[in-house]
């Protein structure tokens, strides 16, 4: 992993504080910045710091993520954090090689600056985070990597003068004066994360670089500029066979450029899923019968007896790893998740995310992650993006029955049931939902053609890269990043995105089968079961002391003055719903909202975060 933290005062402060400020913000970040933090400090009262990694840039460049050259009188500043995927061509179109820069990456990228100004980031591939402050005209630069995988956040204070950013939040919130508060319009995003408007956090005055975003300072003012964004509809779509062949070759590409250590650093997730056999069947044709792979999958204790089928979990995992792990002659670990303390679990997962977070999902993928890197692997290969890419959720499909005109995955969510009534009044969240599926709507890229049904499913499969994705994404960074993992998602290399995303439905759905396409381009490297297994999603976690834990919680917060909840969530609903007997409705409806209430309240009282409401809610 790497990180990096970037501090722009407008006047003049001790230098000494500048310098302590980047310093503890990427101690802060000890997971993601895990190796040897360096900083370097420009002109106008510019520092920037970043945690040197071994795999920022493949096979052949040095890991460090931080340059200085000057420019004349002044001096320009680069700090990148994440995985550049094409060091090599970016070197090539410059006339650049390893040996002129140093192998340093970052040299590299300032060489593309200094030759193109901020449009370099055009030329760039990967998942990457990039900062640069050009002393010779005071502005700073921060650009996000096209799909938002490596995570930017800035916070910009007119009052203080100041612009500090970083990889994670927990790094800005090292400066005192930055107000942990939320207000009324981050409502909807505590109760449910899946609509969340790009850009936005729930914290009131922080804000996130978009993905394929180009976020500028000069002079007290912002620009933002995308640099990449999907591209609008053009030329006639591929046939199934065609289709399928490219798909193969620019995944295996993908999995290509992100191969540097397979013996011994790297790691595969293994579920025994389309997704994550794909990838590990790429890495074997990619790397060859002699490297030896090593893959991992988890399970529950218990979950012979716990397991219960419902729309989004069809069949257990168990007997298809098996299946995989045969086939590609892989060393294999099954990671067994235990109960253990789920309150201090919760809490460990708030900690990673400095947001709350949704539950046993977060819990589980923690537990795995920090397992596989106990074993010493540094990355591990996961299988996200498929599903939004080529249409693996069932809400998918169901939306091509019966169209709907609100994000799909939240119908019928309830989670506005949950709201204190003073609050409900004056926050109509299914409204919210209406108004955000309009507003993505009017920013969409232009559409295929006239066909009703293939309009609909663009804006489907749009509101899935650009509002469903960002939530899978940081839920991946952020529990990867606290256990000192980077993950590789071979499946958004932005070559295969560009290409999915101009596929239509029908050949999406190729064999009638969610993510036909996809079956069809690997069907020859997989074993049939696998090939067509039906989508089954991530494990999630049924057993009694997860939920009893989530109950005990809540009785606590329900009738304690100092909690949020109060504030926020009607509590004679709460507690009569705590009564019944269901957890989840077997559908595809948003994540159990308990665990949801518990972690917001969980994360109010760790960090400190305050309601900041125009009116005033009377607790009941």
């Amino acid at each position: 992993m790497s990180a990096i933290v970037v501090l722009r005062d407008e006047e003049p402060i001790d230098q000494a504080e500048q310098e302590q400020f980047v310093l503890k913000g990427l101690e802060a970040m000890s997971g993601r910045a895990s190796g040897e933090i360096r900083i370097v400090r420009g002109d106008r009262h510019a520092v920037l710091g970043q945690s040197k990694s071994r795999a920022l840039a493949g096979i052949g460049w040095s890991g460090s993520g931080l340059a200085r050259q000057q420019a004349g009188e002044n001096a320009v500043l680069l700090a990148v954090s994440g995985f550049i995927d094409n060091a090599d061509e970016i070197g090539g179109k410059l006339g650049i090689d390893r040996d002129a820069c140093e192998a340093s990456v970052a040299r590299l990228l300032l060489g593309a600056y200094l030759a193109n100004g901020p449009s370099f980031a055009e030329q760039v591939g990967g998942a990457f985070a990039i900062a640069v402050f050009d002393g010779r005209t005071g502005e700073l630069h921060l650009v996000r990597d096209r799909l938002g995988i490596e995570p930017l956040y800035y916070w910009h204070s007119a009052r203080f003068g100041r612009i500090a950013a970083a990889s994670e939040p927990k790094a800005i919130l090292q400066d005192p004066r930055f107000p942990r508060v939320f207000d009324e319009s981050a409502i909807l995003d505590l109760m449910n994360s899946t609509s969340r408007i790009p850009g936005t956090t729930v914290y009131k005055y922080l804000a996130e670089v978009r993905p394929g975003e180009i976020v500028t300072f000069r002079d007290g003012r912002i620009w933002r500029r995308r640099y990449w964004t999907l591209p609008e509809r053009a030329g006639a779509p591929a046939g199934e066979k065609a289709a399928a062949e490219q798909i193969a070759a620019l995944l295996d590409d993908a999995v290509r450029r992100r191969l540097h250590d397979v013996g011994r650093a790297q790691a595969f997730l293994l579920s025994g899923g389309l997704d994550s056999s794909v990838i590990c069947a790429a890495a074997r044709h990619t790397a060859g019968k002699e490297a030896e792979l090593q893959t991992f999958s988890f399970s529950y204790a218990g979950e012979d007896t716990d397991f219960r089928p419902d729309a989004l979990h069809h069949s257990l995992d168990g007997p298809y790893v098996e299946i995989m792990r045969d086939h590609i002659g892989s060393r294999h670990e099954t990671i067994v998740i235990e109960p253990g303390d789920v309150r201090a679990a919760l809490e460990d997962t708030v900690r990673a995310r400095d947001l709350p977070g949704v539950g046993d999902l977060d819990i589980t993928l923690l537990h795995l992650y920090r397992r596989i890197r106990e074993t010493g692997r540094e990355e591990v290969f996961s299988g996200e993006g498929a599903d939004d890419l080529f249409g693996g959720f069932p809400w998918i499909a169901a939306e091509a029955q019966s169209p709907g005109h609100t994000f799909p995955w939240l119908k019928g969510t309830g989670a506005a049931n949950f709201l204190h009534p003073e609050l409900r009044a004056r926050c109509d969240l299914d409204e919210q939902l209406r108004q955000r599926w309009k507003a993505a709507e009017s920013e969409m890229p232009g559409l295929r053609d006239e066909d009703p049904l293939q309009r609909h499913m663009d804006y489907v499969f749009y509101m899935q890269l650009t509002r469903f994705l960002p939530f899978l994404l940081d839920r991946a960074d952020r529990m990867s990043a606290a256990a000192g993992l980077r993950v590789q998602l071979p499946f958004l290399d932005h070559r295969l995105v560009e290409f999915a995303w101009n596929l239509p439905y029908n050949i999406k759905r190729t064999g009638s089968a969610e993510k036909g396409i996809l079956r069809k381009a690997y069907e020859h490297r997989l074993p049939y079961e696998v090939a067509w297994r039906k989508k089954s999603g991530f494990a999630v976690m049924r057993n009694r002391p997860f939920t009893s834990a989530v109950l005990q919680y809540l009785r606590e917060a329900a009738n304690d003055q100092n909690s949020v909840l109060p504030q926020i969530a009607d509590i004679e609903y709460l507690r009569t719903f705590m009564t019944r007997s269901e957890w989840s409705d077997g559908t595809f409806d948003a994540p159990p909202i308990l665990p949801r209430l518990v972690m917001l309240d969980m994360w109010t009282r760790l960090y400190g975060v305050k309601f900041e409401s125009s009116h005033a809610v009377h607790a009941g």
